[in-house]
């Protein structure tokens, strides 16, 4: 497979139980990404790359979620060193640590010059982890966009999640994971091209080959219609429909209704 020398790469962050998995299934068209109810399955970062014509052109990675971000703020706010390796020096220190062991994992995709793409529920309201985890996004420095992803329709909080997203995140999307089509998914990647503006030539490509390859799609899905289409026409072009599929017991059982309906049908319309 031919490797593209940038490939756009992102990692989803969130709190566990948001929609992290669902949203990288839906960009990525992977079925095999797991999408579980239950908190906390995903326990490793994961990357998924989309191919076209066996060229790599972007890059998704599902992380786990946030465990501790109240105790990693505190962290973040009384580090000292260089601002620019702060989620290396944080990794560093914590990486035999269990308590932190979930955090060094999401950490590492965007350590490695990943870009952010943070998921929450909008039906739900905004909670201090959140505001805590939103700090640290914003203290990484990195290139991030905020999806309100809402799981149900009964509650909906995205006036104030968008409040507070409005203060720190370079882009904020609704986009419901599991009812997004097309339209949705190149609209999302539109947004991504404002959070940096050095990826945005490199998503303007890809965001292209994503409706090439959309348009060859349709192309060949109509030509499968028309031609399922013609050759049903051949077959019952060959012999009536009455010939070929009633069973012959079904026919005799019309004509015998047929017949009598037929000469009640001819009483009932004599002159009187």
């Amino acid at each position: 497979m031919t490797t593209h020398p940038f490939i756009p790469e992102f990692a989803i962050l969130g709190h566990p139980n948001e929609g992290k998995s669902a949203v990288v299934s839906t960009l990525t068209e992977n079925d095999q990404v797991r999408v579980s109810p239950v908190p906390g399955e995903t326990t490793r970062s994961s990357s998924y790359t989309v191919y076209l014509d066996n060229t790599e052109v972007i890059r998704f990675t599902d992380t786990p979620g946030f465990q501790v971000p109240q105790q990693t703020l505190a962290w973040f706010k009384a580090f000292k060193g260089n601002p620019e390796s702060i989620l290396d020096d944080f990794i560093q220190t914590f990486r035999h640590d269990p308590f932190y062991a979930d955090e060094c994992e999401l950490f590492r995709p965007v350590a490695a010059g990943a870009g952010i793409i943070y998921v929450v529920d909008g039906s739900r309201p905004v909670r201090d982890d959140d505001l805590a985890e939103i700090e640290i996004l914003r203290l990484t420095g990195r290139p991030r966009m905020a999806i309100i992803n809402s799981k149900t329709s009964q509650n909906d909080y995205s006036r104030e999640w968008k409040n507070e997203f409005s203060k720190t995140f370079n882009a904020i999307r609704r986009f419901n994971a599991n009812l997004a089509g097309f339209s949705e998914r190149t609209a999302l990647l539109e947004s991504l091209k404002a959070i940096d503006q050095e990826w945005e030539a490199v998503l303007s490509r890809v965001i292209s080959a994503f409706r090439s390859e959309r348009a060859q799609r349709c192309a060949l899905t109509a030509a499968k219609i028309v031609q399922a289409l013609k050759k049903q026409s051949a077959i019952l072009r060959l012999r009536p429909f009455w010939k070929t599929r009633m069973p012959e017991a079904l026919k005799q059982h019309s004509r015998r209704r047929i017949r009598p309906r037929s000469g009640r049908l001819s009483k009932r319309c004599l002159p009187i």
